[in-house]
């Protein structure tokens, strides 16, 4: 699997009489979790011509891009951000509040779902990353700066 090709087969290749240290317990458990229950036998969803879609360069270069985007984005905000000397105390209307622990609501269901079906990395997909966004923004409306 993808634990066994990032550690180049030390996993597979241990002796079974050898106790296996606890880091490598908790990252075969860990890897389980993640993605232990995504089927890469079903058209779509992995497997050998998944992981070769992309040529590795390509990869390389978009993390770095988007890597260098987000430190620049926080540096950004980190210099430009200024607290506030006084949180004005404002009311929320019912119906955005109610609005806003449903869509949490709803949200913690999928993770658990995810998380029960052993498909965690399914939360990286674009769809849960902006429930997360909708959510902040819907909780932080109301701050002025």
């Amino acid at each position: 699997r993808v634990l066994d090709a990032i550690l180049g087969g030390v996993v597979a290749a241990a002796p079974k009489s050898e106790q296996a240290s606890p880091i490598m317990v908790f990252l075969e458990d860990l890897s389980d979790v993640l993605y232990g229950g995504i089927r890469s036998d079903v058209p779509g969803h992995g497997g050998a011509e998944c992981a070769a879609y992309l040529p590795k360069s390509r990869v390389l270069l978009e993390t770095a891009m988007s890597t260098a985007m987000m430190v620049g984005f926080g540096a950004y905000a980190v210099k430009t951000y200024t607290m506030p000397s006084r949180f004005p105390k404002m009311e929320e209307p019912l119906g955005k509040r109610f609005l806003l622990v449903l869509l949490c609501l709803v949200f913690g269901m999928e993770v658990g779902y995810k998380i029960i079906s052993k498909q965690v990395l399914y939360l990286l997909n674009p769809c849960h990353v902006m429930t997360v966004v909708q959510a902040s923004a819907v909780l932080h409306s109301n701050c002025k700066g």
